[in-house]
């Protein structure tokens, strides 16, 4: 059985009173223009001069100096503290093999990993982040979106990406990598970070690579090793939920557990819950319980 979720995106809205002939007209507030003063060591952000990422600082920046079009390249590793605000990126991303460490996050928005989203539009190919090592943990709570290097992925290219964040909370859609992704290709990444999640959550997927993956997502010459302890209903050693997309020469090591109680229960070693999807050349060698 399928588990329909539908992913609706709530933004605030300030109003203003306007009198106009006696009557109160309510209407949007402007919103807030930031702007991107290139705060980095280096480059101009076009493909000849990435800007250049060095600290903290300037990984925070990319979200507000990303966009279609946009370079980066990370010149040394980086050490993250607790106070590390996570961005959304759109564009080009290099972590040329460095490293970014530390990542500690106590969730208390939607969406979090070491990038909030990447990429904007399932349809739109225009974001791409690869040759990246990162580590640390993540602690969420019900609903939210969550993986080691964003919570949402749309229409973006992961490629050699490896992520040992662990990832705990009460539900979502959790991810070693990505908790969500949409239309993405994922090639020669790996994750290693150990998912808990509150037992006999019958609405979420866990899973060691990706929560869930639809829209024609490509996985690809990748895996997952952490194990999922005590998953969602939808849990799997790779990916939780895999629908209309393509797996292939990729594995999963870790062993998944679960205490679900739910008619929906969906529980694999290697994927919880597929459906119209290809998978060739691609095995599980842990344990799964539930």
């Amino acid at each position: 059985m399928s588990i329909s979720r539908k992913i609706r995106f709530a933004s605030a809205i300030s109003t203003i009173a306007l009198a106009f002939g006696g009557i109160a007209v309510s209407a949007p507030a402007a919103e807030a223009v930031v702007l991107c003063n290139t705060p980095f060591a280096g480059g101009d952000g076009t493909s000849a001069a990435p800007f250049q990422v060095s600290t903290m600082a300037e990984l925070q920046a990319v979200g507000v100096c990303g966009g279609v079009g946009k370079f980066f390249i990370q010149m040394n590793d980086i050490a993250l503290d607790a106070s590390y605000v996570p961005s959304g990126l759109r564009g080009s991303y290099n972590g040329q093999n460095h490293q970014v460490t530390g990542l500690s996050i106590d969730a208390t928005t939607n969406f979090m990993g070491m990038f909030t989203r990447i990429g904007y539009s399932d349809t739109l190919h225009d974001t791409w982040v690869g040759n990246l090592t990162l580590s640390g943990q993540i602690t969420g709570h019900a609903w939210w979106q969550m993986g080691g290097l964003a919570g949402r992925a749309l229409g973006a290219t992961v490629e050699n990406v490896h992520s040992s964040v662990s990832i705990s909370g009460s539900g979502g859609s959790y991810g070693g990598l990505l908790g969500e992704a949409w239309g993405v290709t994922v090639t020669q990444s790996t994750a290693s970070g150990d998912i808990t999640m509150e037992a006999n959550n019958a609405v979420s997927a866990t899973g060691g690579l990706i929560g869930i993956a639809y829209l024609k997502s490509n996985i690809s010459f990748s895996s997952a090793s952490g194990s999922i302890v005590n998953g969602s209903c939808t849990s799997g050693g790779l990916v939780g939920d895999f629908e209309d997309g393509d797996l292939t020469d990729s594995f999963a090591t870790g062993n998944v557990s679960s205490a679900c109680t739910s008619d929906y229960e969906s529980i694999g070693a290697l994927v919880g819950y597929t459906y119209d999807a290809n998978i060739q050349r691609t095995y599980a060698s842990g344990n799964a319980s539930g």
